[in-house]
């Protein structure tokens, strides 16, 4: 969602859609607003314990060898934990790996990945 005053709405419409986003959807209206509400009542708890659980995540996949980044700062601060995979076969190999398991993670290029495809990560070499 992206709030804005009036001035501007159109300049972010714009730049917004429809590279960036989609419309809304009526058919998501109820939901939205079901979970603006609950946000309002319980999102500080909920977000604290996303970030506690995000961090045992990372632990737990540091203790099975996963190259997980930022250890030394507690390995994150929101909901994300960033791994490197190129030792063991890439993004595209691990996020299959993990949806059998029912986890869906995202593949995402490094900052010292040498880019070639967005779909197929790789390590430099």
């Amino acid at each position: 969602m992206i709030l804005c005053k009036n001035k501007h709405k159109k300049r972010i419409d714009n730049a917004a859609f429809p590279g960036l986003m989609s419309n809304h959807h009526l058919h998501h209206v109820a939901g939205f607003a079901l979970a603006l509400a609950e946000m309002k009542e319980y999102g500080s708890a909920y977000a604290g314990q996303t970030v506690k659980n995000a961090k045992a995540l990372a632990g737990s996949l540091s203790e099975l060898g996963f190259k997980v980044l930022c250890e030394n700062k507690g390995f994150t601060e929101s909901h994300q934990v960033v791994a490197d995979v190129s030792d063991i076969g890439g993004g595209t190999k691990v996020a299959e790996a993990f949806e059998k398991a029912n986890i869906i993670i995202n593949k995402n290029l490094l900052p010292w990945t040498r880019w070639r495809r967005p779909q197929t990560p790789r390590a430099s070499g």
